[in-house]
């Protein structure tokens, strides 16, 4: 399975085909859970971010910006539908990957397992 560190950019590739060709805008969404619970931790859609998939293209790639994830497996599914919310294809647990401890908080410290597995990109203030 592939791997990723916390803090790193990474990039999901997904790569599909549209047999119907009325489709005129095209919808993923991309479901992240612990693998140990299935426990939905994350939900990234393209018709959130407004942005429209092209559905004669074959691939797209998600970009997340420093990885908020802790060590860990996790799973993802994958949901693709069109602009009448018909569902035309859904993978639950598509994939596996795994995370490990990476330099997410300049101090490469993390919090401990049982307190989470996202992070956040915050500060004090006093």
């Amino acid at each position: 399975a592939p791997y990723f560190r916390s803090g790193q950019d990474v990039e999901f590739w997904i790569e599909y085909e549209v047999y119907n060709k009325k489709i005129r805008e095209l919808y993923f969404g991309l479901g992240i859970d612990k693998q140990s619970d299935q426990t939905r931790i994350a939900f990234l859609g393209n018709k959130i971010t407004d942005e429209i998939i092209d559905p004669k293209k074959k691939m797209f790639k998600i970009k997340i910006k420093r990885l908020p994830l802790t060590a860990g497996s996790y799973s993802f599914t994958v949901l693709m539908y069109d602009e009448n919310v018909e569902v035309l294809d859904w993978v639950q647990r598509a994939g596996i990957f795994t995370v490990e401890h990476g330099k997410f908080y300049k101090t490469n410290e993390l919090p401990p397992q049982l307190e989470g597995c996202q992070l956040m990109d915050y500060t004090f203030i006093s």
